[in-house]
């Protein structure tokens, strides 16, 4: 919650919050249970250029930190790279491209 600059916000309904304050407080949630794989959907929809940036060095420090894995699908990968260790491109459902980071 700290990390997302969300703790100020935990008192309220989600129905009240924007919905880039409603994607933080997800990835918390789902993060908070410290899964050793997580799926992300998404995780950038809703979010202003800073809240990108932050929630991409959320996940690297949660990939650090738990040895985890975190999958995202995107169809904007500019928020994640630079953070990611592998970013692979489909292109009408093929691979075009692999790349590390």
């Amino acid at each position: 919650m700290e990390l997302l600059g969300i703790g100020d916000i935990l008192h309220r309904p989600i129905g009240t919050l924007s919905g880039g304050q409603q994607q933080k407080v997800l990835i918390a949630r789902a993060l908070a249970r410290a899964p050793a794989i997580a799926f992300l959907d998404e995780p950038f929809a809703s979010l202003d250029r800073e809240s990108r940036r932050l929630v991409a060095e959320v996940l690297r420090r949660y990939v650090d930190g738990q040895g985890a894995t975190v999958l995202v699908v995107s169809h904007d990968v500019n928020p994640i790279l630079g953070y990611a260790d592998m970013v692979v491109e489909l292109l009408d459902g093929r691979i075009v491209r692999i790349g590390e980071r």
